[in-house]
């Protein structure tokens, strides 16, 4: 949803190729920064990511920073790290 995605724009720490996977998870996300992952091969595209591998290590670093935690199966949560609503 659009507000997630401005929420992530505006407001996470993430940057670079960090920032750019968060951005294009938090596009399949509702308001609460839930949802569904896409297709590896989506999120491949749109990151001008080249391999399965690739987009596992990013999402992999993602979590590792804490910035995403999976859920059950394609299940995720963005995490906010800062205050939903204000700035970094």
């Amino acid at each position: 949803m659009l507000n997630s995605f401005l929420e992530v724009w505006s407001n996470s720490p993430a940057k670079g190729n960090d920032l750019l996977m968060l951005l294009v998870i938090a596009d399949a996300a509702d308001d609460e920064l839930m949802g569904t992952l896409p297709f590896w091969e989506d999120l491949a595209k749109k990151t001008r990511l080249r391999t399965k591998e690739q987009v596992e290590q990013r999402l992999t670093r993602l979590r590792e920073k804490g910035y995403l935690k999976l859920l059950r199966g394609e299940q995720f949560l963005i995490v906010a790290t800062w205050e939903p609503g204000g700035s970094r």
